[in-house]
Formats: structure tokens, C-alpha cells, sequence
């Protein structure tokens, strides 16, 4: 595990490999520890994008662990989430919904309705219903998990904030944007004051505050939260595809405005065959 948190995806996933390999040559077929080594290895698989071996093993690891330990087992039900992650990801929405109910079904047996794992899964199934454009439920989903959260963890934590982020966008995307703005503002604030300026997720509550101001129509306000937000994105170590969806908002903010120059910038920055050759802001 040492070398896949310290993003030696490399080593770590031959490690893993090696892992396997000894432990299907040691142990008998259904051992849960095979289960264990193909689970880290369907977690590498997942990072780096291989979503059809992510998907082969992640399988493999919860047929082992149903029938060993139960199909409410922990480990099984972490594998069946994990697969409703990767039809998500793979917009196979049904499949991912269904994923989701039988996980949350699982969940609140096993520690309750009103566990953080279960306002987990009902967050997860809020961003699927929000992609799905049933967004009655997914507030619903949104706001149930923010009010487990709550009671759990109290009103100030990083998980308060990300779940504030997601209401605010569900509620944006429905136009209500008066209570959208406020619950962006919040998630920010909380931000700040948890992590300081140059945190990643920091720089996400400036982008979609911005995004909600456009579509306002305050678009000088919407203009500094996502200059803001690019500032954090290029200026930390985070994932890179924050920074462009960033650049691509801030072309549609220009192109809203009526400023083609500044579109124009910000679209090319947002193509990475062309990033190397971006003339300065006009």
C-alpha cells in the first residue's frame, strides 16, 4: 500500500501482482485473502483507467467474499459499491442505479439508517440521479445524506462541505439558484477555514460558486471566483482535469459575455495539444 499512496502506481501494482500470484499458489481457491490481493488490484486498475479489468476483478473479489463470509458482508458489499462506481463511470446509469439501491439496502442493515457509510452511498446515488437529470431525488438523496452527516460528524468537517457542494449544485441545476448560491457559499467558507486557500477542494468551491454566478447573470462576481479557481488549480499537485473543465467554464462565462478573445484563450488552454503554445490573456 506504501507505494500506491505515494503514487508509485508502477510498483505498487506489480507488488500487488506478486501479492496474488503467491496467495493463489498458497492459499485455496476461495480464500478471502485472494480476495483482498484482487481488490487492490482492481483499485490500481481503477485509478489508472482500466475499467474493464477494475470491473473483472472487483467481481472476482465479491463472488469470493458472498460466499464465504455472506453477501452482507462488508468487504462484498465495498466491492458492489465499487461496481456501481465503474457502470457510472462508464454511463451504464441503470445498471449503476441498481448497483447503488442494493448497496444502500445492505449498508443501513448493517449499521443503520442513519450510518455516515449509508449518507455515503445516498451522496453517490445523488450525483447518478443528478447525471440521470432526476433532480427531485437527487436533492432529496443530497439532503438526507447532509443531515446524516450532521448528526455523525457535527456541522463543520470536510465531509459537511462536500456534501454542501452537492446540494449546491443539484439546486443550481434546478434554478434555484437564490439557495443554491448560499449553500456554494457556505461550502466555501467551511473550506477556508478547514484547509486554507490553495486546497484543491477549495479551488472546487470557487469554480461551481462561479458557475452559479453566471448563470445569475453576475458575471464579474462569476469571473473572480473562477480566476480564483484556476489560480488554486495550477497551483497545486491535484488532478489535472480540475484545471480544464476550470479553463472551459471560463470560455462559456466569456462566451456568455461577449468577449471572443478571452473564449478564445480559454478554449485552446482547455485543449492540452495546444497548451504549450497559448499566446497571454489578452
Amino acid at each position: 500500500g506504501v507505494a500506491f499512496n505515494r503514487d508509485r502506481r508502477d510498483e505498487a501494482e506489480r507488488l500487488y501482482n506478486d501479492v496474488l500470484r503467491i496467495r493463489t499458489q498458497l492459499l485455496p481457491p476461495k480464500d478471502p485473502r485472494l480476495a483482498a490481493a484482487l481488490f487492490d488490484l482492481a483499485s490500481m486498475a481503477h485509478t489508472r483507467g482500466d475499467y474493464a479489468a477494475a470491473e473483472q476483478k472487483y467481481q472476482e473479489a465479491e463472488v469470493i467474499y458472498s460466499q464465504t463470509f455472506g453477501h452482507l458482508y462488508p468487504k462484498a458489499v465495498d466491492c458492489r459499491v465499487c461496481l456501481a462506481h465503474l457502470a457510472y463511470r462508464n454511463k451504464n446509469y441503470e445498471v449503476a442505479l441498481a448497483g447503488y439501491k442494493e448497496a444502500l439496502k445492505a449498508l443501513e442493515t448493517l449499521y443503520g439508517a442513519d450510518d455516515s457509510n449509508v449518507a455515503g452511498c445516498m451522496n453517490n446515488m445523488a450525483n447518478l440521479l443528478k447525471a440521470m437529470k432526476d433532480l427531485d431525488m437527487a436533492e432529496a438523496m443530497a439532503r438526507q445524506a447532509l443531515a446524516i452527516h450532521q448528526k455523525r460528524i457535527g456541522p463543520e468537517h470536510a465531509v459537511i462541505a462536500s456534501d454542501l457542494n452537492l446540494l449546491g449544485t443539484i439546486l443550481r441545476d434546478q434554478g434555484k439558484l437564490d439557495e443554491a448560491e448560499r449553500f456554494h457559499r457556505e461550502s466555501l467558507a467551511m473550506r477556508l477555514k478547514l484547509s486554507g486557500p490553495n486546497n484543491e477542494k477549495v479551488g472546487v468551491s470557487h469554480l461551481t460558486l462561479g458557475t452559479c454566478l453566471s448563470k445569475m447573470g453576475r458575471l464579474e462576481e462569476a469571473e473572480s471566483e473562477m480566476l480564483e479557481a484556476i489560480r488554486v488549480f495550477e497551483s497545486c499537485l491535484g488532478d489535472k482535469n480540475w484545471v480544464i473543465e476550470a479553463y472551459k467554464r471560463m470560455a462559456d462565462l466569456y462566451a456568455l459575455w461577449g468577449k471572443p478573445d478571452r473564449e478564445a484563450h480559454y478554449r485552446q488552454l482547455a485543449d492540452p495539444a495546444d497548451r504549450l503554445i497559448v499566446a497571454p490573456v489578452p
